[in-house]
């Protein structure tokens, strides 16, 4: 189980600790502004007592946990694989896979991503399932992990929304997954 602590949290900046859900977290913790603590916090307490979208955001607090977040990104990115019919889109998702299983250089993928983003613009019009599958893949090696899972996060929504389906079902899919990763 995969957990952080109001203190992390509150340390991320005012976007998290400034919120009606940290004060949720506080009131469901018995701490004040004063008192929060490193004790820790299991990330599906905080996906439960506020929602999905606040306790992803909360991940920024444990960048230390980055392959974790980074197999959300990879995971967000196959479930569009399907839909792709570019191959270097397909190739892309695949080096990130690579990537993530250390057989693939931070270059490697870096080439991958320029060549599909291409192909993902020149094929379709420039938000399409391509580019959101690119996208995504590419976020498996964004240096910046503490945006990754957030990234995916919306931009698999995005994804799915250009397929024809709603946003809430992509979204307890994702869900899903979460508590999965984080149990």
């Amino acid at each position: 189980m995969i957990t952080t602590s109001l203190k992390k949290i509150f340390e991320c900046g005012s976007w998290l600790h400034d919120t009606p859900e940290f004060t949720t977290l506080m009131k469901a913790y018995g701490k004040t502004y004063q008192t929060i603590d490193d004790n820790p916090i299991p990330f599906s307490d905080i996906e439960r007592l506020t929602n999905l979208t606040y306790s992803i955001d909360c991940t920024s607090s444990r960048s230390d946990c980055e392959k974790i977040w980074r197999s959300f990104a990879l995971w967000c990115a196959s479930q569009l694989q399907a839909y792709i019919n570019e191959a270097s889109c397909q190739e892309s998702i695949t080096t990130a896979a690579k990537y993530l299983a250390n057989q693939a250089s931070f270059q490697e993928i870096c080439e991958i991503f320029e060549k599909s983003s291409r192909a993902a613009i020149r094929s379709e019009p420039y938000r399409s399932v391509h580019y959101y599958a690119n996208q995504l893949a590419s976020h498996v090696s964004n240096p910046t992990v503490d945006h990754c899972i957030s990234d995916s996060f919306n931009t698999y929504a995005l994804g799915m929304f250009e397929l024809g389906q709603e946003i809430n079902d992509s979204e307890i899919l994702q869900r899903v997954k979460f508590l999965q990763l984080i149990e």
